[in-house]
């Protein structure tokens, strides 16, 4: 069994965490909504994952669109809508959720556990045009 690597390493001039079982290596930033940058298979090099030629990683504020500012590929968590709309039942009906949730345009709580040969990624937000923890 391969040992398990972890490297902290900045991307873009964010912080990124680089896990790499042997086989297969992830990247995240947890900064830009717990965005999965990479995910690449460590034996053939081949990436998975589309990066935006054009698009730098930057923080925007919340209500900002993601098509137009935030596309930069990779795996972004689209909680709770992925289009743009109005929340639809009571108690907050109305409330203004934004494009491709609201997860993406703010950073991620982040926890990583290590144990021989394991390694435990724990992400999460609170919730801001509705009450809620996301894990």
């Amino acid at each position: 069994m391969n040992p398990i690597s972890i490297t902290r390493n900045t991307i873009e001039g964010f912080e990124g965490i680089q896990i790499d079982t042997g086989v297969m290596a992830l990247s995240i930033i947890p900064e830009l909504g717990g965005k999965v940058n990479s995910l690449r298979d460590s034996r053939t090099g081949r990436e998975w994952l589309w990066r935006h030629p054009r698009f730098p990683y930057k923080q925007v504020p919340h209500g900002s669109s993601y098509t137009a500012q935030s596309d930069t590929g990779g795996w972004d968590e689209c909680f709770p809508s992925v289009s743009q709309c109005e929340y639809p039942s009571d108690p907050w009906k109305g409330a203004a959720i934004q494009d491709h949730g609201e997860l993406w345009s703010h950073p991620a709580e982040f926890e990583m556990d290590e144990q021989e040969g394991l390694v435990i990624l724990r992400t999460r937000w609170q919730g801001i045009a509705l009450p809620y923890t996301f894990k």
